[in-house]
């Protein structure tokens, strides 16, 4: 993760652009060096990315809690929007062709 994380955080600080763009192929390119089944790479470097992604977001909103920086009525809408489409999805995907 080490090898991920200094290259990804120079360059997204760099330029600003999101750390999974840069994340997903670094990982990938480091699993590939390690000799894991190619099938099973792009799989992996994702699913790795998001899970670094879960504790980073929940470090800043605690961070910017701190300083009072985060409208929790703006969060609270967006995770009842998130929980409907999310249903939504999950019952049509019984109707499939």
């Amino acid at each position: 993760m080490v090898l991920t994380a200094i290259p990804v955080g120079f360059v997204a600080g760099l330029f600003g652009i999101g750390g999974g763009l840069i994340t997903v192929p670094f990982l990938y390119f480091i699993f590939g060096s390690l000799e894991i089944d190619p099938k099973y790479l792009m799989h992996l470097a994702v699913g790795t990315s998001f899970a670094i992604i879960i504790p980073t977001s929940t470090v800043s909103v605690l961070t910017h809690n701190k300083f009072k920086a985060v409208d929790f009525d703006i969060v609270k809408t967006m995770d009842c929007l998130y929980t409907r489409s999310y249903c939504w999805y999950y019952f049509c995907s019984f109707f499939e062709n």
